[in-house]
């Protein structure tokens, strides 16, 4: 049986049950992320994801394809 929880960060307490878990995937990483130490201490997986915003939407759709042709 395979279980899976989502919680914010600010919702994990000292109380967190860390034995139930061997994998924690951190979204929207920042160096000297207090996860990874906690992780190597509790040794638990721990695989981090960075997110960046695309480049302005305005561009993303400029093709001759989409030029009304008159």
């Amino acid at each position: 049986m395979h279980s899976c929880l989502v919680a914010y960060n600010y919702h994990i307490g000292a109380d967190f049950p860390w034995g139930h878990f061997n994998l924690v995937v951190e979204y929207d990483y920042v160096e000297n992320s207090c996860w990874t130490k906690l992780c190597k201490q509790q040794n638990i997986n721990h695989m981090t994801f960075k997110t960046i915003l695309p480049k302005a939407p305005e561009t993303a759709f400029q093709s001759d394809h989409c030029i009304a042709q008159t």
